[in-house]
C-alpha cells in the first residue's frame, strides 16, 4: 500500500515523490497509520475488490463495509497493538467515523496517486514501477 511509502524514509526509490506528498497531506491523515502498520498485514475493507462492489467505486465500497467486518478487521489489528479510541469506534460501525475514513482515504489518493496516473509523472513514479 502507498500509505507505507512516505515512511520509509530517503532510502526508498521514491524519495522524490515522499515529500511531494508529505507536503500536501491534510493533518488528518495521519490517522491512517492507525489503521495502516509499517508493515505487515492492512485492513481488508481498505483494499475493496471491485467484483465485490459492482458499479461503485472504492471509496463507496469501503464505506459500505459491513460491521462484521469492521470488527472482524480491527479485531485482528488489535492484536498486534493497542488501536486508539477512534479505530474501537470504527469496529463498532460508527458510520460518521468510517466516513472520516473513507474522506481521509480519497484525498490522500487525490494528493499522492491521482497526480502521477492522470497525466505527467514528473517524479517516473510509473516507470519505475512498472521496471518492477
Amino acid at each position: 500500500m502507498s500509505l507505507r511509502v512516505p515512511r520509509q524514509g530517503s532510502a526508498s526509490p521514491f524519495r522524490a515523490w515522499r515529500p511531494h506528498v508529505l507536503e500536501r497531506l491534510p493533518p488528518r491523515a495521519s490517522l491512517l497509520g492507525s489503521l495502516v502498520p509499517a508493515a505487515g498485514w492492512v485492513p481488508d475493507f481498505l483494499t475493496p475488490s471491485a467484483p465485490a462492489f459492482p458499479g461503485t467505486g472504492v471509496f463507496e465500497a469501503i464505506r459500505a463495509t459491513s460491521r462484521e467486518r469492521l470488527a472482524t478487521d480491527v479485531q485482528r489489528l488489535s492484536s498486534h497493538r493497542r488501536p486508539p479510541a477512534w479505530v474501537r469506534q470504527l469496529a463498532d460501525g460508527d458510520r460518521d467515523t468510517l466516513d472520516k475514513v473513507a474522506d481521509t482515504l480519497a484525498a490522500y489518493h487525490d494528493i499522492a496517486i491521482a497526480p502521477f496516473t492522470e497525466g505527467e509523472d514528473e517524479f517516473g513514479i510509473l516507470s519505475f514501477a512498472a521496471e518492477r
